[in-house]
């Protein structure tokens, strides 16, 4: 899956109701987070969930470490740091 296809898709998914029950907006940092751009079709990070849990919804994206951090700093975590705080290796 390209960039702009996973952009996309998140957007789409953000703007769809799911059984009924409006989702909330994707996360505001989803096109220019590093992690989402260059991890979003890795095999461990579609297992984890990551995106689904952080990213597809605004509201728990408050809950991803890569915000807190980009936050207290001013500046985005390397693009491999997790929304988790785990750092991907290779």
């Amino acid at each position: 899956m390209t960039h702009s296809e996973s952009v996309s898709r998140v957007r789409m998914m953000s703007s769809m109701t799911r059984r009924g029950v409006v989702m909330a907006e994707a996360c505001e940092f989803l096109d220019k987070c590093g992690f989402f751009l260059n991890y979003s079709g890795s095999t461990e990070v579609i297992r984890e969930g990551w995106v689904k849990l952080y990213c597809e919804d605004k509201k728990k994206s408050d809950l991803c470490e890569r915000k807190r951090i980009r936050n207290a700093t001013g500046q985005p975590p390397a693009d491999n740091v997790c929304p988790t705080g785990k750092v991907l290796w290779g």
